[in-house]
C-alpha cells in the first residue's frame, strides 16, 4: 500500500466518519489529526524531524498559511499541545495576555485571533477546514508523505 493509500485510509475516511457524529462532537479529534498532518507536513517540508526545536517548521507554517510565525506558535501552544498532552486545547497567560480558544465550523481555516480586551485574546480555527486543508497539502505534493523517514507510515497488521 502506498503511502498516499495510507492518507486516504488513515486520515480521510475517519475524518469523513467523525464529520457524521451529531453536533459536531468529532470536531477535537479532526482537529487533533490536522495538528498531526500539519506537523509532519512542515517538519517534512523544513527537514525537521528530528530537531527538539519546533521554531524552523512553526516559521515555514506560519508563512505557508499566511499568519506569520508569532500567530502559528501562540496557535501551536494553545491548540496542538492541548490537543496532543490533554486533549483540549487549552488556555495560557504570555506577557499578560490571557489565550483563549474557540473553535466552529463558521471560523476559518486558518487561526485567526480576536482581542477581546486588552488582556484577552481569542484564538478560533475551523478544525474541518484545518484538518481537510492539512490534506490537501499532501495530496497536492504526496512525496512529502515518503520525505518523513524517521516517521515513516508503516503497516498495520490486524490478525482475525
Amino acid at each position: 500500500m502506498t503511502s498516499s493509500e495510507k492518507l486516504q485510509r488513515w486520515f480521510v475516511e475517519p475524518l469523513r466518519v467523525l464529520k457524521e457524529i451529531p453536533n459536531g462532537d468529532g470536531a477535537f479529534v479532526a482537529l487533533s489529526i490536522g495538528c498531526q498532518l500539519c506537523e509532519r507536513f512542515y517538519r517534512a517540508k523544513t527537514g525537521t524531524q528530528e530537531v527538539q526545536d519546533g521554531i524552523p517548521f512553526q516559521e515555514e507554517a506560519g508563512r505557508a498559511l499566511g499568519v506569520g510565525e508569532d500567530r502559528f506558535k501562540r496557535f501551536w501552544k494553545a491548540f496542538r499541545h492541548g490537543m496532543q498532552h490533554q486533549g483540549s486545547p487549552k488556555t495560557y497567560q504570555q506577557g499578560g495576555i490571557d489565550y483563549k480558544w474557540r473553535i466552529s465550523s463558521s471560523y476559518n481555516v486558518v487561526p485567526d485571533e480576536v482581542v477581546i480586551d486588552p488582556t484577552t485574546t481569542v484564538i478560533q480555527i475551523d478544525p474541518w477546514k484545518f484538518a481537510e486543508d492539512m490534506i490537501l497539502r499532501f495530496v497536492a505534493e504526496p512525496d512529502v508523505l515518503d520525505d518523513a523517514i524517521s516517521h515513516a507510515f508503516g503497516d498495520v497488521y490486524q490478525e482475525n
